[in-house]
């Protein structure tokens, strides 16, 4: 599902595991690189970009996005015919199964509402396959001992 108002425009991505791109699976613990293309068709004050990891069942697993994220340098300036790619990187510490990412370009209007100009919901589809057992959503790598 594609949505916004076009002022931004997500124009592609790509995924990595390791040195591996678009891997049919990913091992849970893998670190994923994604890439995404993008391209400014107005000027944007303040451009917003983010990323969501989703069950397939629509549960969301996490999300982030540029003014959330602890970043060594802010999303550059929103202006018209200003192209970039930005780099999402993250350890899928998930159960087994099939996850959706969804991502998009905001920014807010004077009330502090999002204003959409390019979301792609569930548009890239990764399959985990597990690494140590647990039960659960997230493998939070707990440690049990005796004392």
């Amino acid at each position: 599902h594609r949505w916004g108002d076009g002022a931004a425009e997500i124009m592609d991505f790509a995924v990595f595991s390791g040195d591996e791109v678009f891997p049919a699976v990913i091992r849970s613990g893998d670190e994923l690189a994604l890439y995404v293309r993008y391209r400014f068709t107005a000027d944007i004050l303040r451009p917003i970009l983010g990323v969501t990891l989703k069950t397939k069942e629509g549960l969301t697993v996490y999300g982030t996005n540029t003014e959330m994220a602890l970043m060594d340098e802010a999303f550059p300036p929103g202006e018209a015919g200003r192209s970039g790619i930005a780099l999402c990187q993250f350890r899928l510490k998930c159960a087994p199964g099939d996850y959706f990412i969804s991502v998009g370009i905001a920014s807010r209007d004077g009330a502090g509402e999002a204003l959409p100009h390019d979301r792609r919901y569930d548009s890239i589809h990764i399959c985990v396959e597990p690494n140590a057992p647990f039960v659960g959503l997230a493998d939070l790598s707990a440690r049990l001992e005796f004392l």
